[in-house]
């Protein structure tokens, strides 16, 4: 279920099981994600497809990992909207309290990235190959 693009409220994440289009309101996110009595303090838990039920949980990028092996390409661009979205919903005070003293530092994209890799606002190409498909 790639993010397709992040609004400055919602997204739209395509889902890879049934491919259907979704928005998503930020009201509907938080950082962290609960699990019995464990707390994953960097995911963030997708809504189930209003479709076919999939889910799915993203994680940003952390602050220690190396580079994206390639720059530019669909998957460099994901994980840059994946850390600007977890930026947007700490920023907002969308994480749960359990999490909070775990979650660090966010990564919001810099303008610089901003114009690099989305020039044309925070969206993502419909991939046009099997090659380019996340799934």
């Amino acid at each position: 279920m790639p993010i397709r693009e992040l609004h400055t409220d919602s997204l739209q994440q395509q889902c890879a099981s049934c491919r259907g289009l979704h928005t998503i309101s930020f009201d509907a996110l938080t950082v962290g994600i609960k699990n019995n009595r464990q707390v994953h303090a960097h995911g963030i838990a997708m809504p189930p497809c209003a479709h076919c039920g999939a889910r799915e949980f993203v994680f940003p990028s952390k602050p220690d990992i190396s580079p994206h092996p390639v720059l530019g390409s669909y998957g460099h661009r994901h994980r840059l909207l994946v850390d600007e979205l977890q930026a947007l919903l700490v920023r907002h005070g969308r994480f749960l309290q359990e999490a909070a003293a775990d979650i660090g530092s966010s990564r919001p994209l810099s303008r610089r990235d901003r114009k690099r890799w989305f020039p044309n606002g925070l969206r993502l190409p419909v991939p046009s190959t099997e090659k380019d498909d996340p799934r």
